[in-house]
């Protein structure tokens, strides 16, 4: 006997899975063509941190939108750990940007404020010295960084397969 799709699906990335498991969500059946694996290209290397106040057309046109997807993708973490058993280990976490050059140092200061403004986060501008004795590892010629917190982070591979 033949089987049947009612839709293929080229690509088990992210991308891909997410398609598929919506579809099924739906209940359309889909098949997805992938040649190396679910998650073992791309998207299952991806550093998996996701901020929507940042980033290309943010603040700007795209802005409402990832703020959105942002909350989608939070309130999506228990129902698909769930459902495929997979940990996906959604997290928030605190980052540093750290800045090289003084043309850098506005723009991170806009950002704080933006990000302060937001619901969840909150971030500052760090001199050298605190940034250093926060993170040592750090090379020391910067010229400070922005923390901020309220990011989250997710195993993108594990992602992408728990879809």
């Amino acid at each position: 006997m033949a089987e049947t799709t009612d839709v293929a699906i080229i690509g088990g990335g992210a991308a891909g899975c997410a398609v598929a498991y919506y579809l099924a969500q739906s209940g359309v059946k889909s098949t997805i063509i992938e040649r190396e694996g679910l998650g073992n290209q791309a998207s299952g290397y991806a550093a998996g941190g996701l901020n929507p106040l940042t980033g290309v057309g943010i603040p700007g046109p795209l802005g409402d939108f990832a703020w959105e997807c942002y909350e989608l993708h939070a309130g999506l973490y228990e129902g698909l750990k769930d459902a495929s058993g997979i940990d996906y280990q959604h997290r928030t976490v605190a980052k540093i940007d750290v800045a090289l050059e003084e043309s850098e140092i506005d723009g991170f200061k806009e950002t704080a404020e933006r990000l302060n403004a937001a619901p969840g986060f909150e971030a500052r501008w760090m001199d050298t010295d605190e940034v250093l004795k926060l993170e040592p590892r750090i090379a020391p010629g910067i010229l400070g960084g922005l923390y901020d917190y309220g990011n989250t982070a997710a195993d993108s591979h594990k992602l992408t397969n728990a879809y």
